[in-house]
């Protein structure tokens, strides 16, 4: 009778811890507006999907953007078909893998012999996390990634320890969750792949394993990381060395891309990333140092594996030229899973044993749920908000009350603001000149869209003195919506007020195709990417 009173009360218990993980995947995830740069920009892209219904080439501004495969762009445009053009819609998918996320990180520490108890806290640690909250928040491939690369690492653990229960489906689901990952953000998503080869060699001989290999399951790897690539080239072969020069070794062996923070910037990104847990710290160092000490008594499987999961591939970001907070995100699974054996087996108890500091730690958790809070509904007017969806507003009701069709450029302000054409919901295209239809030889044709331009409002008194002064319609937050009068002026010329002597152009990169400039030691660099791509998993 008690064994089926405590089997209906674990039952429950799992029940609740379900659904705790689904509330925490979607906490208000869409009550923020989307900030500029990288998380507009996405939302950007997706909506021109949605408006020009292209799902093979991602634009921007009216232009191909081929930095990532479209499948992150593909999630967010189907948000937004469901729940609308707004950050509801945007990060609807983008909360059901971080939720997603959670669970495999729930499965995976079981499969590696942690009970449910332990198992639940590594998916809460992770999913209360800083980094990994703010990345499960925030339009970007990493969280994507960050399931993709975990559903690989679960699959391989059930290879390895299912006794050939559904081995074929499990092995299927390995390649394919790989395949993915690389759909979605490129080679990063294969790292994980270096520390499975690693351990395996490393545990060779130890015990019999079934193997990963899996024919359909490389042919569905191959499918699925390739073809879109392949589709494009196909179209275009000089995109291939775009892909390779500019993509791969650029992005790893060069700052071309202007992503060069300093090489110890995943030291504090780890160390900090992990919010409150940081209390956990001090256990996963000191009980890291005594197994590694204790050379009689060899790691564990299961810690081993987590060992290399972390540090390789950290030593890979670490040696990129290319290098953002968010890159390591993934890397926050082992983590988590580590952090909730120390909290399990030791801090866990001791602050429940103690009064004082088991309140102590309810009203920190309390204190940092509440910051969590916070950010996901960060209002647009508080201070070091990102978005400019009331500028966009302002902008969009100035454009209502003019009948006729308008077309609209972004010029002198700067790169663009994406969260502005996205709340107004227009395609908005980059420009040198405030009247890019004139030369200056030559009238303008007739054009029946009147022409718009946002602009920077400093430059407002600048472009007042031009003989042709522009039509101000709306200003806010620093922007402007302003026209400026399309008729010749009597010499036959048009008034070009972005001519040098006035306010002066600015140039746009080619977002296809860029020169490459490799560093001192790219050399080192090629040689390293190309051993990692020829090493065998």
């Amino acid at each position: 009778m008690d064994a089926i009173r405590n089997f209906n009360r674990d039952r429950k218990i799992d029940r609740y811890a379900l659904l705790g993980l689904v509330l925490l995947g979607f906490m208000f995830w869409g009550a923020r507006s989307l900030w500029d740069s990288s998380e507009a920009r996405y939302g950007q892209v997706a909506f021109e999907m949605l408006t020009h219904g292209n799902w093979l080439v991602p634009t921007l501004a009216g232009e191909p953007h081929l930095t990532k495969p479209p499948f992150s762009y593909w999630m967010i445009a189907a948000g937004m078909k469901l729940f609308g053009i707004n950050a509801w819609g945007a990060r609807f998918f983008l909360s059901a893998f971080f939720t997603g996320t959670l669970f495999c990180i729930r499965e995976l520490a079981r499969t590696m012999g942690s009970g449910r108890k332990e198992a639940l806290t590594a998916a809460v640690i992770f999913g209360t996390s800083l980094v990994p909250f703010v990345g499960g928040h925030t339009l970007t491939t990493d969280t994507f990634l960050a399931f993709w690369e975990t559903l690989g690492i679960l699959a391989a653990w059930k290879i390895w320890t299912s006794h050939g229960h559904h081995l074929r489906l499990w092995q299927l689901i390995f390649w394919g969750a790989f395949g993915m990952g690389f759909f979605t953000k490129g080679p990063p998503a294969w790292l994980p792949l270096i520390p499975i080869a690693v351990y395996l060699g490393m545990r060779r001989g130890n015990h019999q394993r079934p193997s990963l290999v899996s024919l359909p399951g490389i042919i569905l790897f191959l499918v699925l990381s390739f073809w879109w690539f392949a589709a494009l080239i196909a179209r275009d072969p000089g995109l291939l060395s775009y892909f390779i020069g500019d993509e791969l070794v650029g992005r790893f062996a060069s700052t071309m891309h202007d992503r060069n923070d300093p090489f110890w910037l995943y030291a504090p990104v780890i160390l900090l990333g992990v919010g409150p847990w940081m209390v956990l710290w001090p256990g996963v160092i000191a009980g890291t140092f005594a197994k590694l000490r204790k050379r009689a008594h060899p790691l564990q499987d299961h810690h081993l594996f987590l060992l290399l999961w972390v540090m390789i591939p950290l030593g890979v970001f670490t040696l990129s030229q290319s290098r953002m907070p968010l890159y390591v995100l993934p890397l926050f699974v082992p983590l988590s899973i580590v952090m909730a054996r120390i909290g399990c087996c030791g801090v866990f108890p001791r602050l429940q044993a103690s009064p004082a500091k088991h309140r102590a730690a309810t009203v920190g958790i309390a204190l940092w749920v509440l910051v969590l809070v916070i950010f996901t509904a960060y209002p647009d007017g508080s201070p070091g908000a990102r978005s400019r969806r009331p500028a966009a507003e302002v902008f969009a009701q100035a454009l209502a009350r003019i009948k006729e069709p308008c077309t609209l450029y972004w010029v002198s302000a700067g790169r663009q603001k994406y969260s502005i054409p996205f709340y107004m919901q227009r395609i908005i295209s980059n420009t040198e000149q405030f009247d890019r239809h004139a030369t200056a030889t030559a009238p303008r044709p007739e054009f029946k869209n009147r022409v718009f331009y946002i602009t920077k409002t400093h430059l407002l008194p600048r472009l007042g003195q031009t003989t042709d002064p522009p039509v101000v319609h709306a200003k806010a937050l620093g922007y402007a919506l302003v026209e400026w009068p399309q008729q010749p002026l009597s010499t036959g010329r048009l008034a070009n007020p972005a001519d040098t002597s006035n306010v002066g152009t600015i140039k746009f990169d080619d977002t296809r195709r860029h020169a490459f400039h490799a560093p001192p030691h790219s050399g080192l660099y090629a040689a390293l990417l190309w051993i990692l791509a020829n090493s065998r998993h």
